[in-house]
């Protein structure tokens, strides 16, 4: 399912919805690692990428999904900004976890 949600992020037209997609990969692949808190699957997995300007990515999540007005309307700028570059951070999570799995199986890539 994280790699389905990853392609259907890729194949998303829409910024903001390519973003969403990408943090349900993210957030999907880091509770298959055991990770309860973003920024420590961030850490490993994504470079230290948890932040987008001042605002952490699940917030920035919270309030695509929650948040009316302002609040939204900063997020869906977050967003579009960074939807790329994050599916792209999410790529490299998805590829180390798979490599690091194939690993510890005794299996190469």
């Amino acid at each position: 399912r994280v790699v389905r949600w990853w392609v259907s992020g890729l194949k998303d037209e829409d910024p903001v919805d390519r973003f969403l997609k990408f943090y349900f990969a993210c957030e999907m692949l880091a509770v298959i690692k055991g990770y309860k808190r973003c920024k420590e699957f961030s850490d490993k997995y994504l470079d230290g990428y948890y932040k987008l300007d001042d605002t952490s990515i699940s917030c920035v999540r919270n309030k695509l999904v929650h948040a009316v007005g302002e609040d939204k309307d900063k997020a869906e700028e977050l967003a579009v900004r960074h939807a790329d570059e994050f599916g792209s951070k999410v790529l490299s999570a998805i590829k180390r976890v798979i490599k690091g799995d194939q690993r510890e199986n005794g299996r190469a890539l």
